[in-house]
């Protein structure tokens, strides 16, 4: 007699051990060691996360294990990936050892403020990084110009007042394109915020990038949107200025809606008993005059059409005749 049988299922894990430091400093070096998981191991790979195209590759001592050399000149040096390869050339899988990267981060502290008519303020920069000889510093809005400070002990100091007052972030506005916008042509006006603004760069919907020169810091764009397929539709502007030497401000985005029916009136099921077509004039209105036929409960559907013959959506018109 026979008892049934019970399965026990197990892995083997291939991959490479890798020891060494967890806890490392931006700018230094240390060496790991691989152990292989798998027999028969000559060399081993090794790179970052953050840097799949950039591997190296070191010979396996006898025994398989190797040693890899390691230098942090990156803050996103983070996760080191190993993997072996055999004689015969097959790979083990990939092990992967997180760090964690001291990257020597200096503080930013200020007094006074820099909101106000006289706009001085005074940065103090502090770090913790031994032996720091100095500290670079820019402008976001301003990232090609930089400059130094020395460090003194751990610190410095900086005083700094901006050329002008006021929100270097752009304004977009448009009169005819609003949340409840509509389908007739209309203009946005861009004023710009960024000393020595000279153009607008803009983008429809993640739509292509344009540019339009500015004029004074200021800029107005025509548009003719695209007919709603269904009545409605949601649209983005986004715009961003650019000085001379292609430094650019902060991105501004403009939301709007369009809608294509001349009004909205609560929709209606009531009876269509015959179509009249009227022209629209140069602002896309348009007149029409209707007798009804009888008593009762109809309903007037009403749909603009452009020149080559596109339909927007329509609105219904509920009427009651006693």
């Amino acid at each position: 007699m026979k008892s049934p049988e019970r399965e026990y299922r197990f892995l083997i894990d291939a991959s490479p051990a890798v020891s060494g430091p967890g806890n490392v400093d931006l700018g230094t070096s240390a060496t790991y060691t691989a152990t292989p998981g798998m027999p028969d191991v000559v060399e081993h790979d090794y790179w970052f996360a953050s840097a799949e195209s950039t591997k190296w590759t070191v010979k396996a001592n006898a025994d398989g294990t190797a040693a890899l050399p390691v230098e942090f000149t990156s803050a996103d040096q983070n996760v080191l990936r190993v993997r072996a390869r055999d004689a015969s050339g097959g790979l083990s899988p990939v092990t992967e050892k997180q760090l964690s990267l001291n990257t020597w981060r200096p503080a930013i502290g200020h007094e006074g403020d820099i909101g106000t008519q006289s706009g001085a303020a005074t940065f103090t920069f502090t770090t913790p990084m031994p032996d720091a000889v100095e500290f670079e510093y820019w402008l976001t809005a301003d990232p090609a110009t930089k400059w130094t400070v020395p460090v003194s002990g751990n610190t410095a100091s900086v005083s700094y007042t901006p050329p002008r007052i006021g929100d270097y972030e752009m304004v977009v506005t448009s009169k005819e394109f609003q949340a409840n916008g509509r389908v007739f042509p209309g203009t946005f006006t861009f004023d710009a915020r960024q000393p020595g603004a000279v153009t607008f760069e803009y983008s429809f919907d993640w739509g292509p990038v344009q540019q339009v020169a500015a004029q004074n810091g200021r800029a107005g764009l025509a548009w003719t949107p695209p007919l709603p397929p269904e009545g409605s539709a949601s649209h983005n502007l986004r715009v961003r200025t650019l000085t001379a030497d292609n430094v650019s401000s902060p991105e501004k985005t403009y939301y709007f809606s369009i809608t294509s029916a001349p009004y909205y009136v609560r929709n209606d099921s009531g009876a269509v008993t015959e179509q009249v077509t009227v022209p629209a004039d140069g602002s896309g209105a348009g007149t029409m005059t209707w007798a009804p036929p009888d008593r009762g409960s109809y309903s007037v559907i009403v749909w603009g059409t452009t020149a080559d013959g596109t339909k927007s959506g329509g609105i219904g018109y509920s009427v009651y005749v006693n």
